[in-house]
């Protein structure tokens, strides 16, 4: 194997030139090599340490949940202790929970049902369907893990036999009682059951749960140019909408023969159209690129959509033009408050549309997975003008879903 590694030869000129020389090629196979060379791969934080639970593990496992569990206990105990000033302060140990715990847990406590005062549509479903109806399930699932970490605390014996349904063996029984410390019953047919939770903490997780509170990371990066990578030819302007341009392009049918394609699009979606220096290659070609996607639809001092090209530069001309206040922008993932009239409340939005009727939106509460039409807390198609008319805020929430 390790010959075979050797003879492993970086790519060189395709024009043929032999002699030529690539130093990034090279160094990149170099390393390369090494990694076919390494024998196993640790991925610990603390190459040091000496902790019996911190041996390394092969690149495969990083596939499978459990080892990335591990891997993400390892990194959070490395960030706790780095941020410990005082050595007297106790670093929270990190615990992988397996996943049958949880389950037999939520079975036992019936905690699903804290989720129908939030979401009534989740009653009497299974976690499967309610994955499909409400970003809640997330919230449910920290909870059964807090709530099952506390009451039966690490101990692989104890969580192998909470996993098996039924326990026929007096012995596991007799077990399964003294390492849960919590009360267990047993049916005829060997089922068991834990005391349920007291009716106070279920009426605090359900308040809570109520709360609808969902935080969706929207990246801040402005870098990037999200195009379309086939370069359209600009063939003229549409006599029917000044505001966009006839495209064309020849494609390849299935019989591998050209045929020509036209398209209609808007010049503010066209990269080249318009070059900053006056000249440009893709000017020269009389082509050009489609932006595909939307930055976000800022709001003062006008409304105006911003494409996912040159967002800062854009940004900072509608700043200077807003008397130096960065203005509002609305992004397909934004948490908005409407103060007043039909649309009152708390959205997200999950998609923002510049029809001719004006800029619409669809949105939904919060802690909705899917925004459909005639649905309870959706609103499809809703003109942003009436948002705008309503006093629409958009909120900054941080982790917790605090503004």
């Amino acid at each position: 194997y390790e010959k075979l590694v050797a003879s492993l030869k970086p790519g060189r000129d395709p024009r043929g030139n032999r002699n030529a020389i690539f130093i990034d090629d090279d160094l990149r196979c170099w390393r390369r090599k090494q990694l076919l060379l390494m024998p196993e791969f640790d991925v610990r934080r603390k190459k040091n340490s000496t902790d019996e639970g911190d041996s390394g593990f092969t690149g495969r496992d990083l596939t499978q949940t459990s080892h990335l569990n591990k891997l993400a206990a390892l990194q959070a105990r490395d960030e706790l202790t780095s941020i410990a000033e005082d050595e007297t302060v106790k670093i929270p140990q990190a615990t992988m929970l397996a996943g049958s715990v949880t389950a037999s847990v939520r079975k036992a406590w019936d905690i699903g049902g804290a989720l129908s005062l939030a979401c009534p549509e989740t009653e009497g479903k299974n976690k499967t369907d309610i994955r499909g109806i409400t970003h809640l399930h997330h919230a449910l699932d920290a909870v059964t893990i807090g709530l099952a970490a506390y009451f039966f605390p690490k101990d692989g014996r104890l969580w192998e036999l909470m996993s098996r349904r039924r326990l026929g063996n007096e012995a596991d029984r007799k077990e399964f009682q003294r390492r849960a410390r919590q009360p267990i019953t047993f049916s005829e047919k060997g089922d068991w059951k834990i005391t349920d939770l007291p009716p106070e903490l279920k009426k605090q997780i359900t308040e809570r749960l109520a709360e609808r509170r969902v935080v969706q990371h929207l990246p801040y990066t402005m870098r990037g140019l999200k195009v379309q990578q086939n370069t359209w030819r600009v063939l003229h302007a549409d006599p029917n909408d000044p505001e966009k341009m006839v495209l064309g392009m020849s494609m390849r049918d299935a019989d591998k023969k050209r045929q020509p394609k036209t398209a209609k699009e808007k010049k503010s979606k066209l990269l080249g159209l318009n070059p900053h220096q006056g000249t440009g290659k893709l000017a020269r070609l009389k082509g050009s690129l489609i932006v595909e996607e939307n930055f976000g639809v800022v709001l003062d001092p006008e409304i105006q959509v911003i494409p996912f090209m040159n967002v800062y530069q854009r940004l900072h001309e509608l700043k200077e033009k807003n008397s130096g206040v960065l203005p509002r922008i609305l992004r397909t993932g934004s948490v908005i408050r409407v103060q007043e009239g039909g649309y009152q409340g708390v959205w997200r939005i999950s998609s923002i549309k510049d029809a001719k009727a004006g800029y619409l939106v669809d949105m939904l509460s919060p802690e909705l997975v899917k925004a459909e039409n005639k649905k309870a807390g959706c609103f499809m198609n809703a003109r942003l003008a009436s948002l705008i008319k309503g006093k629409l805020s958009v909120l900054d929430w941080d982790y917790t879903a605090h503004a």
